[in-house]
């Protein structure tokens, strides 16, 4: 990702990915909190058949008059995907197919999704800062934590504490 990189080629299997991020749900600890952050360069350009094998051109997806199947199949997984609580996408090259990772986020109706285009590498940071932010719950806002020093505790001469007491509203006390 950058003015520097290389085009990439070969052609994705989102639904493989997306096959294999539910494997990995399933094995899971239940009472861990679970996200998946689903990435890509491009489109889908592969899917697998009714019979586990691989098709595509790696192009594209059309193949045969079959316009979105690749597509199609990448829903259909993500939509049989359970027990998590958000589903990100991120688009990480200027070739990824923005509609189609959108779509793919709203399929598994996770409460929390969202497509997140990253064409640079301050781009992609900033998706995760996002993500990070939205995950990420504080059970404490404006905590105060206060240590008190025993008797045993000397203060040196240059060190000159400041001690201020508030009441539970935060109105200073005198």
């Amino acid at each position: 990702i950058g003015k520097n990189s290389s085009s990439q080629g070969g052609g994705t299997n989102c639904q493989a990915g997306l096959y294999k991020g539910a494997e990995v749900l399933q094995s899971a600890r239940s009472d861990a909190q679970k996200y998946v952050v689903f990435l890509s360069d491009g489109e889908p350009t592969f899917r697998y058949n009714s019979n586990g094998y691989t098709e595509g051109n790696g192009q594209n997806d059309n193949q045969n008059g079959h316009v979105g199947a690749n597509a199609q199949a990448a829903y259909t997984q993500a939509a049989a995907m359970k027990g998590f609580t958000g589903f990100y996408t991120i688009g990480i090259s200027s070739s990824s197919d923005s509609t189609f990772l959108t779509d793919l986020a709203e399929k598994p109706g996770a409460e929390e999704h969202a497509f997140f285009p990253a064409k640079e590498a301050d781009d992609l940071a900033e998706a995760f800062k996002k993500i990070i932010a939205s995950i990420t719950e504080y059970t404490c806002r404006d905590v105060t934590i206060t240590d008190t020093l025993s008797q045993y505790t000397e203060l040196d001469g240059i060190f000159a504490p400041v001690i201020q007491v508030t009441n539970q509203d935060g109105n200073e006390v005198t």
